[in-house]
């Protein structure tokens, strides 16, 4: 045999333990990473879960018929407004609401019309300040809030051939999401 052979018989016991600790080692640095990144995404899910159920919601408003806005032609526009007039009669029929806007999640809309302060709050006259529709969620509870802005159809009148300066508000949606 030639001198300087590296063949499986000149390793020594050492040698052996030490590679086979190496390769145990290295295996479960390899595991704990793969285990420590499932973790990681099923915590980014559940986090994205809540997200995702806010921006439905978000879309759901966007598409439901009953709280979309009509020109004085009873056309629906083709940029998402809201009627102020839908808003009240939801407010009367808050159960209503949660039966066209749903979630699998605990949730909170709050609809806060810019124009009308909280002082010249008036259901009665049309001119209600905000709405509020879902649940109050829970102190220390972790929630998702996403907050849009939209325009708000003051009224319909069949009659009306300009648009006068009140005709819209500035309407702001705030929607919580919590488990």
């Amino acid at each position: 045999m030639s001198e300087g052979s590296s063949g499986p018989a000149d390793l020594s016991r050492k040698q052996v333990a030490t590679i086979i600790v190496a390769f145990v080692v290295g295996t479960t640095l390899i595991v704990a990473s793969f285990v420590y990144a499932d973790h990681r995404q099923d915590v980014y899910e559940e986090e994205m879960g809540r997200f995702d159920a806010a921006a439905d919601l978000v879309e759901q408003v966007n598409g439901n018929m009953y709280l979309r806005a009509v020109d004085i032609n009873d056309q629906e526009y083709d940029y998402v407004i809201l009627s102020k007039i839908s808003l009240e009669w939801y407010a009367d029929h808050p159960g209503r609401f949660e039966e066209n806007i749903t979630s699998d999640f605990h949730y909170r809309m709050t609809f806060d019309d810019l124009n009308i302060s909280d002082a010249e709050h008036y259901p009665s006259l049309n001119l209600s300040s905000d709405y509020v529709f879902g649940e109050v969620p829970p102190r220390g509870t972790d929630t998702v809030t996403l907050t849009v802005h939209y325009a708000l159809h003051m009224r319909a009148s069949w009659f009306v051939t300009m648009f006068f300066e009140d005709f819209r508000h500035v309407c702001q949606m705030t929607v919580e999401v919590w488990d």
